[in-house]
């Protein structure tokens, strides 16, 4: 399902819709719009009765009991209210997915309303002058007096029997301005940028960039913008002219007269290499509100109060301030705070410990060596309380570093709390930058996972291993390091080095801070993280370790690798020592994850199932001759083996060099002794047995989730009308009976790499 509509709340469906019978002839359906709502009307040309719907794609004819069935027209049930009609909150969904469905199906189906894409006006903007003025007009697609919103559809306005994607918030906010070209400037200008910088749907032509910028508060130029210098002019001769080496030398250079805008660099901070490589600082272009000014006040003021004994008190806020709190939450604030500032920590509620957080980056209660400690420990104290404080803390804490000058030294916040390292929401690099500069080698198991790509900290195998993997690994990681040294004389960093990258940021993002701390950070770095051949080199390394761990320990599965250089396997085995260490035999049983500790009783076969499954083998294989016409004739029909008289005696043992005297003789089981049996978990194959039980539909879909072709499971699903979250979880049900556990991460749609060689084995 694309990510553009897991915002909507689709209701469970009671059954898939069948391929059985198309719609009858003269068969139409009309969505109308009335009193906001999609009303469904069905006909039947050629009958003066009206079809009523009565669900999973049965249609009543009014009056009567005939029916008939559109079994396709099911997929619009989830979406239908008691009355059959679509309410606005399901618009989105049912005219953009459900509707064209029906309609392939080959239904007659029309409908009201249309949803469009496009929002219901444009901004047209000009190139800035250099007088700081823009020219500027509306054109709007639907009368903007007209336009109004649906309950439960705020992303859309309506216009006539026309949804356009905006919503009546930012109607409001934009300026009336006219159809024709009006020129603005100065505040006006100002608040149509601030407008453009949220809402850049609505705006268009040559001057958006410059009033975004402007928007944000950065300064215009007013002054040229210089042009790339050019040697000294002299004469050119006929000859010359001719000549295109001097031709070209001598090309002007002509860039855009649009005023640029350059933000003045406050601080530059050379971070050291491998990973980090610069921070600049400028000042804040967000706009500061009156609500930060006074706290900011507020809190230089109360600094230095603390407060009685009081109780805890409830406290709920998004940006919680003095001014959210009443009189009884403000009493057990300050006491609470004079408590963790002697060391008691307290329970209490998340907005309290951020009022004290917005306190400290605004350097208000403490100056900034001891500032940085408190939050540190406020982090400490309460993360495991407050899981949420991992996402924020970091990034807030590299702030306040930056900010106030305190250092670069950013691993040691992930050293002493080992928060997630998300590429997603922190910068992997930033805090491992110091422990890069010895060697991968020094880094845990989380963040190495995290830059590989491969989450072997999360494996099932390492799960009580994880002191063994983290030496196994080190001493991998020191091998791979030496070898790339020695085959292509240059160190990791060296060899995989990507190019720079730089990010910007505003300062303590989501919080309360004055001006005086805001800042917009541009960090300038190499994305190690990003870079697909190290990924992929070193998530081998931690694939080939794991392989050899699994070997050694006698764990069932082996992780997919792709090619590595030439040597580095045999030189990683060597190293752990791990190549020919076979476990004593006393230690098989006990170091296996499921191996049986009691011995195995002896096979016994029941003859007679035996005798009665030979008979309805038999027998089926006579009917299926029958089906198709070629029942042999009656000489060919003798040859067939007669089933054996269930009164008659059981056979002796045969023995095996003697000739067997009936056509299918009865096994042999021979005298063995427990440990002399084979495994029976051996010649029951559940990996067999699942992919036996697998509709089409689910084998193909996990042949693209093996080969990781995530848009080929979707067009398959999207074929038979159905999502690949939905087929993962049949498929993970599947598996949970034949294997005991799951195949697909539900989250991601990859089939995990403890079972992905044996599926693929088997499969293929």
């Amino acid at each position: 399902m694309s990510p553009i509509y897991r915002d909507i709340p689709i209701p469970p469906r009671s059954g898939a819709a069948s391929r059985s019978a198309a719609p009858p002839d003269g068969f139409a359906v009309h969505f109308g719009f009335e009193q906001d709502e999609l009303v469904m009307e069905a006909s039947l040309a050629g009958s003066d009765e009206i079809p009523l719907y009565e669900g999973r794609g049965r249609f009543r004819f009014e009056g009567s009991d005939e029916h008939f069935t559109v079994s396709s027209f099911s997929l619009i049930d989830p979406f239908l209210w008691q009355h059959r009609c679509i309410s606005p909150r399901s618009f989105k969904i049912v005219l953009r997915v459900i509707l064209p469905k029906l309609v392939r199906e080959g239904i007659r189906l029309t409908c009201a309303l249309t949803l469009s894409d496009h929002p219901p006006v444009r901004i047209e903007v000009g190139s800035l002058q250099s007088d700081g003025s823009a020219q500027v007009r509306a054109r709007w697609a639907f009368p903007r007096s007209q336009l109004r919103g649906l309950s439960g559809l705020d992303e859309y306005v309506l216009g006539g029997e026309t949804l356009y994607r905006a919503s009546m918030a930012q109607i409001r906010e934009i300026p009336q301005l006219s159809e024709d070209w009006q020129t603005l400037s100065g505040n006006p200008l100002r608040i149509l940028g601030r407008i453009c910088d949220r809402m850049g749907v609505f705006f268009e032509g040559d001057g958006v960039t410059a009033l975004r910028a402007l928007g944000r508060g950065m300064p215009l130029r007013t002054d040229p913008t210089p042009t790339m210098p050019l040697r000294p002019e002299r004469p050119v001769s006929a000859d010359t002219a001719a000549s295109p080496e001097v031709s070209e030398t001598f090309r002007d250079f002509q860039l855009s007269g649009e005023p640029a805008f350059v933000p003045t660099i406050e601080r530059r901070i050379e971070l050291p290499a491998p990973t980090l490589v610069s921070a600049e600082l400028f000042a804040a272009s967000r706009q500061q509100s009156s609500k930060y000014a006074f706290f900011f006040n507020e809190a230089r003021t109360l600094k230095d109060l603390r407060g009685s004994a009081a109780s805890p008190q409830s406290f709920t806020c998004y940006w919680p301030t003095y001014s959210s709190m009443n009189r009884a939450q403000k009493s057990w604030y300050f006491y609470w705070r004079g408590q963790f500032l002697d060391g008691n920590i307290l329970k209490t509620d998340l907005a309290y410990i951020f009022v004290a957080i917005y306190e400290l980056i605004n350097n208000t209660v403490a100056e900034p060596p001891e500032a940085l400690e408190r939050l540190v420990r406020l982090w400490e104290s309460y993360r495991e309380a407050f899981p949420y404080l991992d996402r924020v803390m970091p990034t807030w804490c590299v702030d306040y570093m930056l900010v106030n000058s305190l250092g670069t030294d950013f691993d040691a916040l992930h050293e002493r709390i080992p928060f997630p390292i998300d590429g997603q929401t922190h910068l992997v690099e930033l805090f491992c930058n110091r422990r890069m500069q010895e060697g991968l080698h020094t880094l845990s198991l989380p963040v190495l996972s995290t830059l590989s790509g491969y989450a072997m900290d999360k494996s099932r195998f390492i799960a009580g291993r994880e002191e063994l993997a983290a030496q196994a690994v080190r001493t991998a990681l020191l091998t791979a390091e030496a070898h790339l040294q020695q085959t292509e004389e240059r160190g990791v960093f060296d060899f995989f080095k990507p190019p720079l990258r730089s990010i910007q940021w505003e300062t303590f993002r989501g919080a309360v801070c004055s001006q005086f701390a805001g800042r917009r950070v541009k960090l300038t770095y190499l994305p190690y993280a990003q870079n697909e051949q190290f990924r992929e080199w070193l998530a081998n390394i931690l694939r080939h370790t794991e392989n050899l761990l699994r070997k050694s320990q006698r764990f069932p599965g082996r992780l997919r690798c792709t090619k590595m250089p030439a040597g580095l396997e045999d030189a990683i085995a060597r190293a752990l020592n791990l190549q020919s260490t076979p476990l004593p035999k006393s230690q098989e049983h006990a170091s296996a994850p499921a191996a049986p500790t009691a011995p195995r009783e002896p096979i016994r076969i029941d003859l007679d199932r035996a005798r009665a499954l030979e008979d309805a083998s038999w027998e089926n294989t006579r009917r299926l001759l029958e089906a198709l016409g070629n029942l042999p004739d009656e000489d060919a029909a003798d040859a067939v083996p007669a089933a054996p008289d269930p009164t008659a005696p059981e056979p002796t043992p045969v023995i095996p060099d003697a000739v067997p005297a009936e056509p299918i003789p009865a096994p042999v089981i021979e005298d063995t002794t427990p440990e002399q049996l084979p495994d029976a978990a051996d010649d029951d194959d559940p990996y067999a047995a699942l992919l036996q039980a697998l509709t089409p539909l689910q084998m193909q879909v996990l042949q693209a989730l093996l080969d990781e072709d995530a848009t080929l499971a979707g067009t398959l699903c999207t074929a038979e009308m159905t999502f690949p979250d939905a087929v993962a979880e049949e498929i993970n049900v599947l598996a949970d009976e034949y294997l005991g556990d799951l195949l697909i991460d539900s989250a991601t749609l990859r089939v995990y790499e403890d079972y992905a060689p044996c599926l693929l084995e088997r499969m293929n």
